[in-house]
């Protein structure tokens, strides 16, 4: 794609031909640390046994168990690891507008009611 070593144009100019923002071609990706390796370890266990829990409850569990993580990190790292609470969305228990009957139509529950045609 570029030409690092031997090339007739700057760097910026075949960036700019490829339509490349030319910070993001100097960024090299770090390696995780051994401490975020095993918090995310730690996270996958707690979650894989109770996937109801979220970022709070995760965190102090960690911190009783010694990790000393916040809140904030711990849901990092779980939207990282693409995992979420399981839990119910919000107000399930009221009916959808597709329930209720139409206007226009005759109230059937009425055994003596004669549809005017």
């Amino acid at each position: 794609m570029l030409d690092w070593e031997e090339s007739k144009l700057p760097l910026a100019v075949q960036a700019d031909l490829l339509t490349l923002n030319r910070t993001s071609l100097y960024y090299k990706p770090r390696e995780p640390s051994l401490a975020e390796v095993s918090i995310k370890h730690a996270i996958d266990q707690i979650y894989t046994d109770n996937p109801s829990w979220g970022s709070r409850t995760i965190a102090a569990i960690l911190n009783r168990e010694g990790f000393g993580t916040c809140r904030n990190t711990v849901a990092k790292y779980m939207r990282e690891m693409g995992i979420a609470a399981v839990y119910p969305g919000p107000n399930l228990s009221l009916s959808t507008t597709k329930h209720y009957r139409q206007l226009s139509e005759p109230y059937l529950g009425n055994r003596h009611y004669i549809h005017p045609t």
